[in-house]
């Protein structure tokens, strides 16, 4: 028989309050937020990001392909598989506010309620914002998780180019991370249990049957092409 958790609560004005934090960084006047991938708003962003994990108490890194990951290690040392659950904080240009963060944070939030509250896990939970998921610098998204996956080499990061003329090589490389060791983070099969994405409603479904939370049965797999005509 499974154990039964009693309902525990997240702390809704610390996720709020951070959320609202978060937001200030890359604000435009619009009232949108355009922090991309790896523009010095998103690094301030990560490194905010990073502060708070490590306020946490989460073992935190950088993996080769730039995702942060904040890590709760496990109870159970025979149980090698995490449960991945988060996000991103890069935007779109004038984005909103919840796009991303809202799984990150929340993920971040609820790791922070697992620990207060005293549970024990058998398998490690990793918080994780994912580098450039989408792709408004570099007209190509995912990167993070592209590199994660193993789907994205090391010389697509010299084909990514931006508005401004720079790679994402030498993006990466003012970023303080090394190209080179891009694909080094690819995870190994089975290395991960389950992921799980909390995110903000794009459309008015929820909203018009009054609904506080919906599950997700399927998902867009955007592609980026150029079209010469």
């Amino acid at each position: 028989m499974a154990k039964q958790i009693a309902n525990i609560s997240i702390n809704t004005e610390r996720i709020w309050s951070q959320l609202m934090e978060l937001a200030e960084i890359g604000k435009q006047e619009s009232g949108g937020v355009t922090r991309t991938s790896l523009s010095p708003e998103d690094l301030t962003a990560r490194k905010l990001l990073m502060n708070w994990m490590q306020e946490t108490d989460l073992e935190v890194r950088v993996d080769e392909a730039g995702n942060i990951i904040g890590r709760l290690p496990r109870t159970d040392e025979s149980i090698t598989e995490s449960v991945m659950t988060g996000s991103h904080i890069d935007s779109v240009l004038n984005g909103g506010k919840f796009d991303g963060p809202l799984g990150v944070l929340g993920a971040l939030e609820a790791v922070r309620t697992i620990q207060e509250n005293g549970i024990k896990l058998k398998r490690s939970i990793e918080v994780i914002s994912f580098t450039d998921e989408e792709g408004a610098r570099f007209s190509a998204g995912f990167t993070g998780s592209k590199g994660m996956c193993g789907l994205f080499g090391r010389h697509h990061l010299d084909e990514m180019v931006d508005q401004d003329g720079i790679t994402y090589s030498q993006a990466f490389l003012q970023a303080g991370l090394n190209p080179d060791n891009y694909e080094n983070a690819k995870r190994e099969p089975g290395s991960i249990k389950a992921f799980v994405e909390i995110h903000i409603e794009q459309g008015k479904v929820l909203e018009n049957g009054d609904l506080s939370v919906g599950i997700v049965t399927g998902i867009a797999g955007p592609m980026w092409l150029e079209v010469t005509i």
